[in-house]
């Protein structure tokens, strides 16, 4: 065995002496030999074990391992330690029965003809970085697991395409929240006083993820209210409600900051009996396709909500013909970033996208429409909620 004043001349004294002051543990195996040739003094303080054992056994250093960890460290060092490649993080029982979290790594040192000699090895105390670790995977778990429960409560608010297929010949929907939770969202309401007739609409709220979900329940609500309670048949007036209600929502505080958020949206209101259209919309506007001619519709240059109570929103009356298609969608489809060069796919190529794809079905049009986002997003990012709602007369 080399001598520790051998080790010294062949690594240097200063160095040695910088071993000597590390926290963490430093050994040297000699390869030819097969025995542990240096062991750091910080051993024993990492491992609670004189290192004089780890020099007499070189693999004692396994009988500390948690047995749940044990197997998968070991079997690593016997394949990868010659590689240079051993990087385990594992547990160690002390002598009391606590854990302490462990890092090893090993490397080899090659001689001139390419055989390799001795195999150097380092160990760190990782505990408090690995409890900071574990408190945040549990946080982070915690927090997706109400995201998940609050993405079901927003799910069963959204209307189902079972109700929404009676009132269309066809009916698509293209929904891809940014986060689990989503700012946009789809909404249908029937008329309680003509059987013949519904409200529907996509609505994009301030944000996205838990803010913006926040918003749609706000929205819901209103939306809801003006139909059922004040009997409102008008998608301008009903507007109006929504408008008066988000903002009077929003500063119920005493807090003198105002808070300025809101939402854009098309509603349309339908009576499939007397061919009745009528639209209205903030800042987004409306598609309608009839064969491959589209016609496209814009709304008041206006949000919902933010500072504004006395805007009043007016409604479009548009005439329809059996077989016609009308979409409302949400700005995330138009401003998402992709391509080639990067940029965002705008309504240009959206008006494209639907003329050329008016011949097929609208539910293989839907499926064209969600190819040709896959392939224009491609690796990059998804930078907004995606709302789009297709339905054939």
């Amino acid at each position: 065995m080399e001598k520790t004043s051998n080790i010294r001349d062949n690594l240097g004294e200063e160095f040695m002496d910088l071993i000597a002051c590390m926290g963490e543990v430093f050994w040297i195996r000699d390869l030819k030999l097969g025995k542990t040739i240096y062991v750091s003094q910080s051993y024993h303080d990492l491992f609670e074990t004189d290192p004089q054992q780890l020099i007499n056994n070189p693999n004692s250093w396994s009988d500390k391992i948690h047995r749940d960890d044990k197997e998968r460290v070991v079997t690593a060092f016997k394949e990868n330690a010659l590689n240079n490649q051993f990087s385990e993080e594992y547990r160690i029982v002390l002598n009391d029965g606590s854990i302490r979290w462990i890092h090893s790594k090993a490397y080899c040192k090659n001689e001139a003809d390419g055989s390799i000699s001795k195999m150097i090895g380092l160990s760190e105390d990782i505990t408090d970085r690995k409890k900071v670790q574990i408190e945040l995977k549990k946080a982070n778990e915690h927090v997706y697991s109400s995201l998940m429960y609050a993405s079901r409560i927003q799910n069963a608010i959204l209307p189902s395409q079972d109700v929404l297929s009676n009132w269309f010949k066809e009916i698509e929907i293209i929904f891809k929240p940014k986060d689990i939770v989503s700012g946009d969202f789809y909404w249908f309401e029937k008329d309680p006083k003509n059987e013949h007739a519904a409200f529907f609409g996509v609505f994009d709220c301030t944000g996205h993820g838990v803010p913006g979900a926040f918003m749609s329940f706000i929205g819901n609500h209103f939306l809801s209210y003006g139909v059922n309670d004040k009997g409102v048949v008008d998608p301008g007036k009903l507007l109006d409600i929504l408008n008066k209600g988000v903002v009077s929502t929003l500063n119920k505080s005493n807090n003198d900051v105002p808070v300025y958020d809101g939402m854009d949206c098309v509603l349309s209101y339908y009576d499939k009996k007397n061919k009745i259209f009528k639209v209205s919309g903030a800042r987004n506007s409306i598609y309608h396709l009839r064969g491959n001619q589209l016609d496209i519709f814009s709304s008041a240059r206006k949000s919902i909500g933010y500072e504004s109570i006395d805007h009043k929103f007016e409604s479009l009356t548009i005439s329809i013909e059996k077989s016609d298609r009308i979409f409302l969608l949400s700005d995330g489809f138009l401003d998402q970033f992709g391509g080639f060069e990067g940029k965002k796919i705008q309504q240009n190529r959206f008006n494209e996208l639907l003329i050329l794809t008016s011949e097929l079905s609208l539910n293989e049009q839907r499926k064209a429409i969600e190819e040709f986002l896959d392939e224009w997003q491609s690796d990059s990012f998804q930078v907004d909620d995606i709302c789009i709602l297709g339905v054939e007369i």
